[in-house]
């Protein structure tokens, strides 16, 4: 999983637009639909509803969200402790499901192991 769907998810959150969030991220709407997809094929959930226009989180949508949000935060304050972003080329930080989610989410056993 990449920190970018992670940041993408939240711009989807914040804006409720799938056009607001590709654009804002500098992705296609196929592409940005892909990344979503790939998201809730990780946390085995159904994130995102579309209703109309617009975009509203589902349960388990909402219940991720402060977890993604602290899982983006942390990435950006270790990028930038080691200045990642301005001395070295970008780096992937790729996050497993397990160590991740059963970190942060599992212990607290509000979304059910897969």
């Amino acid at each position: 999983m990449q920190i970018s769907n992670f940041e993408e998810f939240l711009t989807l959150a914040e804006t409720g637009s799938f056009g607001i969030t590709a654009e804002r991220h500098y992705v296609s709407y196929a592409t940005l639909s892909r990344h979503l997809h790939a998201l809730e094929d990780w946390s085995g959930e159904v994130l995102i509803q579309r209703e109309g226009n617009h975009t509203v989180l589902t349960q388990a949508g909402k219940t991720l969200l402060p977890y993604v949000r602290t899982i983006v935060e942390t990435c950006n304050k270790y990028r930038e402790e080691n200045s990642l972003t301005k001395d070295r080329p970008n780096r992937n930080i790729s996050i497993s499901r397990h160590v991740a989610m059963s970190a942060l989410v599992h212990r607290t056993r509000l979304i059910p192991t897969c």
